[in-house]
């Protein structure tokens, strides 16, 4: 159960609250038949393409457990956000679909959703161990509300993960503990030229920490920080990472586990820190499938959907990805405790809301995205 600041922070969170209570307003219901009758429909389609985010090890994981499960040939592309947009669209109008599910985020599903290119997921969930209320942490499957689609019961996609994001690391050879307790810290002079962010500009990490940040300190904060404080922007991970971790720039906004546990392994000095007034929003991180409207292999999308939220696809998943999968049933020891909810404190910001993402988030990236323009 999460907690909620009172004052400013609170009416935003409710916001973000607004959205999280209404995910899932129809209940999915377990149909051993029909899961059994799918199953041999999907085989006789006998392949599906998927687009995710291109990452080796969750590609090849998921390929060989999917045709060992099914039988069914998993065509996975690795493509971002931007990609995936871009062609299911051009695709859609074109009249010749290629892609039948994507792998992502909620602003993916949401920009297609706004455009009738993605299935209502209402109804698409049948698993019997998908189904089950006690496979899950909140109680029941978790579907993400239709974002710009009037339809109240639209339910564009299905999110299996939700994790602490990755806002803020340092290089404790060089920033020493105590040194930042408030994100305020960061706008010291000393800091100036010291700080870097992923780049807000592009699709991926970098938009998060902006609409958290946007919500609990205002878009002038922003502007100092990421322009004030000439935080060096980058759209590379592993770079991100390492100027942290070799100190190059000993302050990182939007750091992703993969990157970060790289050189944590090799005993360099990069620790995630908590300041006091913003111990972090939640995320669904990649953990969020869809369906795409006039799929050619649509119910081997439908099957794949379910087995992705399965006990098996999530092990996959939280083990390769490191963000925590919201299933009861997986406890994998791969996620670094940085990104794990932790009891009792508060995350004010639920960015997989709508409304958080609508209200607060892109008005706040496109704001910043202009000023970084200048």
């Amino acid at each position: 159960m999460r907690r909620y600041l009172g004052g400013t922070v609170g009416a935003i969170a409710g916001v973000a609250l607004a959205g999280t209570i209404s995910t899932s307003a129809i209940a999915q219901t377990a149909d051993p038949a029909a899961w059994a009758a799918l199953q041999q429909r999907a085989k006789a389609e006998g392949q599906l393409v998927v687009t995710g985010p291109p990452f080796q090890g969750l590609r090849n994981a998921m390929v060989a457990a999917f045709k060992e499960r099914f039988g069914i040939e998993l065509n996975y592309l690795g493509l971002f956000a931007g990609e995936v947009i871009a062609r299911v669209d051009t695709e859609s109008k074109a009249g010749k679909v290629t892609i039948d599910a994507n792998i992502g985020g909620t602003s993916t599903c949401w920009a297609m959703a706004a455009r009738g290119q993605i299935e209502n997921m209402n109804g698409k969930i049948i698993a019997p161990d998908v189904v089950a209320a006690n496979a899950w942490r909140s109680g029941k499957v978790k579907l993400n509300e239709g974002g710009p689609v009037t339809d109240p019961n639209f339910r564009c996609s299905i999110q299996t993960a939700e994790w602490v994001m990755t806002d803020l690391f340092v290089n404790t050879s060089i920033v020493k503990p105590g040194e930042i307790t408030s994100w305020k810290d960061l706008l010291k002079p000393q800091y100036k030229g010291k700080i870097a962010a992923f780049d807000p500009r592009r699709s991926g990490p970098g938009q998060t920490p902006v609409g958290y940040l946007a919500a609990l300190f205002g878009q002038k904060y922003l502007t100092d920080l990421y322009i004030g404080q000439q935080v060096k922007l980058t759209a590379d991970n592993r770079q991100l990472a390492e100027w942290v971790a070799r100190g190059e720039f000993p302050i990182g906004i939007a750091l992703v586990q993969f990157a970060v546990e790289t050189y944590r392994k090799q005993g360099l000095p990069i620790e995630r820190i908590y300041p006091a007034d913003g111990q972090g929003s939640v995320t669904g991180g990649f953990s969020v499938v869809m369906m795409v409207k006039g799929a050619p292999n649509p119910a081997a999308a439908q099957l794949f959907v379910n087995w992705f939220a399965s006990k098996e696809a999530q092990t996959i998943y939280e083990t390769q990805m490191m963000e925590t999968t919201m299933r009861t049933d997986v406890t994998g020891t791969n996620v670094p405790e940085y990104v794990r909810p932790k009891p009792g404190v508060a995350y004010p910001v639920d960015d997989y809301s709508y409304e958080h993402f609508s209200k607060i988030r892109s008005p706040a990236v496109e704001a910043l995205s202009k000023e970084l323009q200048r």
